[in-house]
């Protein structure tokens, strides 16, 4: 049912453009609505089981804005990748519960070991607001594996350390465009899961990536519903890889990565969750 409906979306939003502009291959894309949920690249084709990615390479912009060239401001420090396993003890009545991830650790050791120049490999303990709003200052790649929510009276933010035992320990989307990401190329919300209280997805997505922007990344990777831990990692390894091995563009290395997921056989649901919003080409130097 779920395969019938993707390809009926694909029918309904894709083809059409398809037929009107048969030699384009590379589109840039602003869903808007509900459209914002929906990995278009990831939808199925009729009979070859292929998904659209495979001969369509799609960008996702927020807004035409994106579009516009802006004088590159690339930053020099050191990348900085940080996962939290565990949010804390019993949460208060009628406040966010973030369940464990368990995964999140594994994750960035591993992404610690491709990413060059080496990164800083920032413990859990220091996952704080304080810490992320004072003493953070524009790093070259920003990879977070957190949880990210959304609620429809409050807006959406991102789970830091004892997110559970505190709402002071919540990095709000308004705080979010606080950070100085001024120069940052990439930053990566691996673990972002809306599926957290009140959830009106395409609000808590849009709300976080709005935020980021503004406080300078050039580019982010957020994901569209919660995921797998362990393919998360696999993904995330296989696009840093090709980041930095294989020298591809932010866009074509997340592609790659997915497709290769793909063509594995494995569900979309483990590998079509993740967006590269932003700046599609290469890192700077």
């Amino acid at each position: 049912m779920a395969k019938a409906a993707a390809q009926e979306i694909r029918r309904a939003v894709v083809d059409p453009i398809r037929k009107l502009i048969p030699a384009v291959t590379e589109w840039y894309v602003s869903p808007d609505g509900l459209l914002r949920l929906i990995p278009l690249g990831a939808l199925p084709e009729d009979g070859s089981g292929q998904p659209v990615m495979a001969t369509l390479q799609l960008h996702t912009i927020a807004t035409a804005r994106d579009l516009m060239q802006r004088a590159p401001l690339h930053s020099v420090q050191p990348a900085r990748v940080a996962g939290i396993a565990d949010f804390g003890g019993e949460p208060a009545a009628g406040s966010l519960v973030f369940p464990p991830l368990p995964g999140a650790r594994e994750e960035v050791e591993a992404v610690a070991k491709i990413i060059r120049p080496k990164p800083q490999l920032l413990a859990p303990e220091q996952l704080t607001k304080s810490f992320l709003l004072g003493k953070m200052n524009a790093p070259r790649i920003l990879h977070l594996a957190t949880h990210g929510y959304y609620r429809s009276n409050s807006g959406g933010g991102l789970a830091l350390k004892d997110a559970n035992v505190s709402a002071q320990n919540i990095l709000t989307q308004n705080d979010v465009a606080k950070l100085r990401l001024l120069g940052t190329q990439l930053a990566v919300l691996s673990a972002c899961e809306s599926g957290v209280g009140e959830v009106s997805f395409a609000d808590g997505l849009i709300g976080l990536q709005r935020s980021l922007t503004l406080a300078g990344a050039r580019s982010q990777v957020l994901t569209l519903w919660p995921v797998d831990d362990v393919k998360t990692r696999e993904l995330m390894v296989a696009f840093y890889g090709n980041l930095f091995d294989a020298g591809m563009t932010k866009s074509e290395a997340l592609r790659q990565a997915q497709l290769a997921m793909a063509r594995e056989g494995l569900d979309m649901y483990y590998w079509a969750a993740f967006v590269l919003y932003g700046d599609s080409g290469p890192l700077g130097e």
